[in-house]
């Protein structure tokens, strides 16, 4: 088929918001480039009122169209309203996609949630569109919210609905070739190289800062081993600063790393910076001294890939993960990156120290990481790639 035009919908934030909208940001722009209209559908609202990032409801984010079908940004309070919110979401949806996909469209749909999957199944059907899994992570890590019902229909039948899947790692790619016949494509994580270059370095920080973005959580990012691993850093080089954006699941485990940081006596080191907006991110991860993602060892960091490297390496500063998933596919220590073992504070620390003590080398390193993103994650080539895949009918699985 020649594709025209291709819709993401989505149950993320839009335009502001953490991994799953950089993604989709990357993936619109992408397209743009490469000559299609693209549109962002929100499937429902997804700002809490105390907290609120987005009131447009509908309009245009650097050129990308997108419209919430709920008419509202904001989630209700009221449990009731929520549920018949929900309900009227599926309704609007299905208009929607009635009066938006035809023989020429492509839908991405980018969530766990399988009623509004089977509605978009439905029109495609109908329609003769093509629609399409976007899966960055294992399965089994959606069904942690789930109930036993909700599981049992994820499982069942969730996955079937498509007609091929853009998966970010290649043992996504042997596990979805193991369940389904539909065609499959590996797509890692993808970066937008210009929203990196304009200013690079431009700081007029007076702190030496190590950053971290995105959820703080020990089992995902191993928060924790950052904390204890800094606060030893900290104890030898007092000029540095760890400076933590984004926010937990829960206020109970905020207070934790509160707790944490005290009992460190590092509470003049460490700053809980919270949600703060992509722009935002995009200056302070630019002109940071290091930037660290400790992920730990587990099925999801197996898996998956952080979508959050492949900006840290765009800015051109010394990077430092551990050796999880698929990261040394891409990544070798000391050449392009820093490398330190999952779940381990002591080296963790003295990989902080390595950077630190030997900065110009480390600068070089960095430089060299933004190499890798240039050939592996520039969003323009890897949506390219998607484009072909649709247009050749799903020919057949590569990795």
């Amino acid at each position: 088929m020649k594709v025209e035009k291709i819709l993401i919908f989505t149950t993320t934030p839009f335009p502001y918001g953490m991994a799953a909208t950089n993604r989709i940001i990357s993936y619109a722009k992408g397209f743009i480039e490469n000559g299609k209209q693209v549109e962002v559908i929100c499937m429902n609202s997804t700002e809490n009122a105390d907290n609120i990032f987005n009131l447009k409801a509908e309009g245009y984010y650097q050129g990308i169209r997108f419209i919430y079908l709920s008419g509202s940004t904001v989630k209700s309070n009221n449990f009731i309203l929520r549920r018949f919110h929900k309900l009227t979401s599926l309704i609007s949806l299905f208009i929607f996609s009635i009066n938006s996909i035809n023989n020429v469209t492509a839908s991405i749909y980018y969530s766990s949630n399988t009623s509004s999957a089977l509605v978009l199944w439905f029109v495609n059907k109908l329609s003769n569109g093509i629609f399409l899994k976007e899966e960055s992570e294992y399965p089994d890590i959606y069904l942690n919210n789930k109930n036993y019902h909700s599981k049992y229909i994820f499982r069942k039948i969730h996955y079937k609905l498509f007609d091929g899947f853009l998966l970010m790692t290649k043992r996504l790619i042997l596990y979805f070739s193991s369940k389904t016949k539909a065609p499959c494509i590996q797509i890692p994580m993808t970066v937008e190289l210009d929203r990196f270059e304009n200013g690079l370095k431009k700081s007029n920080e007076k702190t030496d800062q190590i950053i971290y973005t995105g959820i703080l959580d020990d089992s995902k990012d191993g928060i924790d081993i950052l904390i204890n691993a800094f606060a030893k850093v900290v104890k030898k080089h007092n000029n540095y600063e760890l400076h933590l954006y984004g926010s937990a699941h829960s206020k109970e485990k905020m207070q934790k790393y509160y707790e944490m940081v005290k009992q460190l006596e590092i509470t003049q080191s460490v700053y809980f910076m919270g949600r703060v907006s992509r722009d935002v991110i995009t200056s302070k991860i630019k002109n940071a001294r290091i930037l660290v993602l400790p992920r730990p060892d587990s099925i999801q960091a197996q898996n998956g890939f952080p979508t959050k490297l492949g900006e840290y390496l765009a800015t051109g500063n010394p990077t430092l993960v551990t050796s999880v998933g698929e990261i040394p596919d891409y990544l070798t220590d000391s050449k392009n990156s820093f490398i330190a073992i999952p779940g381990d504070v002591l080296s963790l620390k003295n990989k902080m120290l390595e950077i630190i003590e030997n900065y110009p080398k480390a600068k070089e390193v960095g430089l060299r990481g933004r190499e890798v993103a240039k050939i592996h994650f520039n969003n323009i080539s890897q949506t390219k790639k998607i484009i072909s895949f649709i247009e050749n009918s799903f020919s057949k699985c590569v990795g």
